[in-house]
């Protein structure tokens, strides 16, 4: 839930502006309005739609559903495929396999590319679609769907300070003042205490461990659900398919220690004269 603090809270700013703006009667249809759309964001419609919107996730083309077929049909041999889950496809880095809320299996585009360039055998591709179907089953991103109905409105906003911290990354200076900002914020807060504005100060105090913590859950997030899909695949009878995909990424930590906990390295044993 830390992973997502920054879009929760900036779109509890903004729903709470607009409900201020509504009159007495439009409040409570908007009321109604939010509790419908939570309980459509557990549906599997909602799901769908809400993944789109969330991540940019689409249906696989009849192309990409052949390259992937092999893997699909092995999946639903296990009771592990549709329609049980929704496979979608997104444009995410890496030949990874991700998860969303209850059903939603996310495939990168690039995995895609790389089955059909030979690049990725059947067995490494069974593998990370069985390790994307631990991640659902272990209930970590079941509430994505709620989630992402909850920060609607800050899509559009993540979109455009996307764009433009790209643009500014280019400048030297924007870089070291976004490393030093616990300096400069912490020089606001002095400010705004001193003026007895302490509401304010308290505010961006939690802005600023926002802006650290954030990062790092994410990435624990992230670690995690990596660790429970391969641990998922590995009870599944994958492991050397996983392994091998693993050793393609060898320079990542992750992946080391990803590798190491699916086939530990034997003990070396030597003698003692």
């Amino acid at each position: 839930m830390l992973a997502e603090a920054p879009g929760l809270l900036a779109s509890l700013v903004i729903w709470s502006m607009v409900y201020a703006l509504l009159p007495g009667w439009a409040r409570s249809v908007a009321l109604v309005a939010a509790a419908l759309l939570a309980a459509a964001s557990q549906s599997r419609v909602g799901e769908r739609l809400l993944t789109g919107l969330a991540v940019g996730a689409r249906r696989p083309s009849r192309a990409e559903q052949a390259t992937l077929a092999d893997g699909i049909t092995k999946l639903c041999e296990q009771r592990m495929g549709p329609p049980a889950i929704d496979v979608r496809v997104v444009r995410h880095p890496g030949w990874g396999v991700g998860a969303f809320g209850r059903r939603t299996l996310l495939v990168s585009r690039e995995m895609i590319i790389a089955v059909r360039r030979g690049t990725l055998n059947q067995e490494e591709v069974d593998a990370l679609l069985v390790a994307g179907v631990g991640m659902l089953r272990s209930g970590i991103v079941c509430w994505d769907g709620l989630i992402a109905a909850a920060t609607l409105p800050w899509l559009p906003v993540r979109t455009v300070f996307a764009g433009v911290v790209q643009v500014m990354a280019w400048l030297p200076l924007v870089g070291f003042a976004w490393r030093v900002r616990a300096v400069v914020i912490g020089i606001a807060i002095w400010q705004q205490g001193a003026e007895g504005q302490v509401g304010l100060a308290v505010s961006l105090a939690v802005l600023c461990a926002i802006s650290y913590l954030a990062p790092v859950a994410s990435r624990r997030l992230s670690r995690t659900l990596l660790l429970v899909g391969d641990q998922f695949a590995s009870t599944a009878g994958h492991t050397p398919g996983l392994a091998r995909f693993l050793r393609r990424f060898l320079g990542s930590d992750l992946a080391v220690e990803r590798l190491h906990r699916l086939a530990p390295p034997a003990p070396h044993l030597s003698v003692v004269r």
